[in-house]
């Protein structure tokens, strides 16, 4: 913005000399030509001001995108090592429960199932032998009372002839 006031004043004060030459009016030429060289070494030092701003200005920015990746970079360590510490954490406590963990007493308590396993089939198997027997005695005492049952009927039917 001052560049270009300053541009626009430098014109001016020229145009101004300019026709108080042809005007004949030397002290007002003069004058113009003095405001006119001041402006310009402003304009000179306003353009050399924007240029070094501007220089700055793009290397904050290129700081600036460094910065942002270097966060990036250590965000993403930060999640790496959070990770590998979770990671560590559930190993070493599955070494500790694992370590806790008796082998010994759990065959024994596997074994006292496996015996009560057994000894239920045993159970069963007896279990059904015994009603296999009952059921053939019962079966046959039927049949000795149904043939005692026929036998009396036929011989009621013959008595009745």
């Amino acid at each position: 913005m001052l560049v270009n006031e300053a541009e626009a004043l430098v014109a001016k004060r020229s145009r101004q000399a300019e026709l108080a030459v042809s005007r004949n009016e030397e002290d007002m030429a003069r004058l113009a030509l003095k405001e006119k060289i001041l402006e310009e070494e402003k304009l000179t030092a306003y353009r050399e001001q924007f240029s070094a701003i501007k220089e700055q200005t793009s290397r904050l920015y290129e700081q600036i995108s460094k910065l942002n990746e270097k966060y990036q970079e250590l965000e993403v360590k930060k999640l790496s090592l959070l990770t590998r510490a979770h990671a560590a954490k559930a190993i070493k406590q599955s070494h500790s429960a694992l370590s806790n963990f008796d082998t010994a007493s759990a065959v024994r308590g596997f074994a006292k199932v496996e015996g009560y396993v057994q000894k239920l089939e045993a159970e069963a198997a007896a279990s059904t032998h015994f009603y296999q027997f009952s059921t053939g005695t019962k079966s046959a005492a039927i049949q000795t009372d149904l043939l005692d049952a026929i036998d009396k009927e036929l011989a009621k039917l013959k008595e009745a002839k």
